[in-house]
């Protein structure tokens, strides 16, 4: 089953992207990222791609063969924003 994988995007880090197509034939990755990057083609299934702005994007990866059959796959994404650090109070002793 053709498929996009990624894992939990953070906006201003890199996020992973895997592809797989229904078998062996695909030579080719061209992947749309919705924010108007496009990375492509590629012989690699892999990639990165890191966005500025926390939000929804629609992903799309086509994969093509030696046949310039193609499918296109689309995956929405959820960009969070980085989590912020939590802080302790100077005042407050840490050690009892």
């Amino acid at each position: 089953e053709p498929s996009i994988t990624t894992e939990v995007a953070c906006a201003g880090q890199e996020t992973s992207f895997s592809g797989s197509g229904r078998d062996n034939s695909i030579e080719n990755y061209i992947w749309h990222f919705g924010d108007g990057t496009i990375i492509g083609p590629l012989t690699n299934p892999d990639t990165v791609h890191t966005y500025v702005t926390p939000g929804d994007y629609e992903v799309w990866l086509i994969l093509t063969n030696r046949c310039d059959t193609d499918d296109t796959l689309r995956q929405t994404v959820t960009v969070f924003d980085i989590p912020q650090a939590p802080t302790v109070p100077e005042d407050t002793s840490l050690c009892g």
